[in-house]
This record gives structure tokens, sequence and C-alpha cells, in this order.
């Protein structure tokens, strides 16, 4: 269950911020990318629950996805 406070967070994030998550999300992220995303989550108890939030809403859309077809 997502909490409104966090979907406010979640929506101010820049795009950079959303490329890093998603990056670690599919496990794509290099070197670089995981330094910075440790930076990013390091700035705020916050971040660790926007990312939560993220992750799941992904693992989520990958899951109904995995259930559709398109003919």
């Amino acid at each position: 269950v997502c909490h409104l406070s966090t979907i406010g967070k979640i929506m101010r994030l820049d795009a950079h911020t959303w490329q890093l998550i998603g990056s670690v999300v599919r496990g794509e992220a290099n070197e670089e990318e995981e330094a910075a995303f440790r930076e990013w989550l390091s700035r705020s108890p916050d971040h660790e629950k926007i990312f939560q939030e993220a992750k799941q809403a992904w693992e989520e859309s990958r899951a109904i996805q995995s259930h559709l077809s398109f003919d």
C-alpha cells in the first residue's frame, strides 16, 4: 500500500533520479550509477521509502505485463 505522502514525493522526483531507480530495479546499474544511487539513498530516510514504493510499482507492472497478451 502506497501512502499519500510518499506518492507526492515520488511525483517530485527528477528524471535523473528515476533513471537511477530504474537501472537499480532492473539490475542494470553500472558502478557509477550504483554509487549515485547509494548517495541519493543516504540523503534522506524518505528516499528508502520512495525507492521501495517505486520498486514495488515496477514489480507489479511487470507482473501485470506478463499476464497480458496483445494480438
